[in-house]
């Protein structure tokens, strides 16, 4: 049996989309282009902390990359 913390935590695509400072509108189309991977629950789609650890991990890599 897992337990809890084998568990990713989940997030409903708002408050994703408030973590990535990126308004709704553009994280319902880089999900719908498969950008963002989601899990769905039901009917609701939620995207995992590491998911979005790594877009933000990304982000700050070209940061970076262009303060060259």
């Amino acid at each position: 049996m897992q337990k809890m913390t084998d568990y990713q935590e989940l997030y409903p695509l708002p408050a994703a989309a408030k973590i990535l400072g990126i308004g709704m509108s553009l994280m319902l189309r880089l999900v719908a282009q498969g950008e963002i991977p989601t899990t769905k629950i039901g009917k609701r789609r939620k995207v995992t902390r590491l998911t979005l650890q790594k877009i933000i991990e990304k982000g700050q890599e070209s940061d970076n990359k262009d303060g060259e």
